[in-house]
């Protein structure tokens, strides 16, 4: 297992000085289309030694689909994926809106109460928020007339910079859900769409 844990820092680390250089055409980025690949699925496997936050949402989901209410309850987050066992660790009150209760729970719900299932359950969600992301900064960039060399370029930058591979990818934090919310309300202000905008801005304020 330690191994394993170690070849795939290795290969997180040489993905990164691959493509530390980007080539200035179009084709010369297709030609590191699998490096960037391999570098998204190094940063999914990590194990989040420096975080124990996807332990603590899948405790929360856990408790809300019991039935017990976060915000005014006190609850156990105890922590079994590392060692040894935090056990009764921060029983506390929930720290998060209820925008966040609600998706920690639909992903506990699909986790079988294994908290290895849920956190690659966690870090698929968060890679379709980050993919989601780039669509959104495609359509903002293309409104505001940048050249496609350009938004090709940008977006490279925007998914394989350490704080989305590292952090939210491999620790697991969801920063990027709120910049999704931001981003579509963005889009919606752009084509008018005023029923979407202030919902999104609403969510966001409620999650965190």
């Amino acid at each position: 297992i330690i191994a394993i844990i170690t070849l795939v820092f290795v290969l997180y680390i040489l993905g990164g000085l691959k493509l530390w250089r980007l080539p200035d055409d179009r084709q010369g980025y297709q030609k590191y289309m699998l490096w960037a690949i391999g570098l998204i699925v190094c940063a999914i496997l990590i194990v989040p030694f420096g975080s124990s936050d996807m332990v603590y949402y899948f405790n929360a989901g856990k408790t809300v689909l019991a039935g017990v209410n976060p915000f005014t309850e006190m609850w156990a987050n105890n922590n079994f994926f590392i060692y040894p066992p935090a056990v009764g660790l921060g029983d506390q009150y929930f720290s998060y809106g209820p925008v966040m209760a609600y998706i920690f729970t639909i992903i506990y719900s699909l986790s079988s109460d294994s908290v290895i299932v849920f956190i690659l359950l966690w870090k698929i969600m968060l890679l379709l928020c980050v993919l989601l992301c780039s669509k959104l900064l495609t359509i903002l960039m293309r409104a505001s007339g940048v050249e496609d060399v350009k938004q090709t370029s940008l977006l490279y930058i925007w998914i394989l910079q350490p704080l989305i591979l590292f952090e939210v990818l491999g620790s697991g934090h969801f920063d990027v859900i709120w910049i999704a919310m931001i981003l579509s309300a963005m889009w919606a202000a752009i084509n008018r769409k005023w029923l979407i905008v202030f919902p999104m801005l609403a969510m966001k304020k409620k999650k965190k």
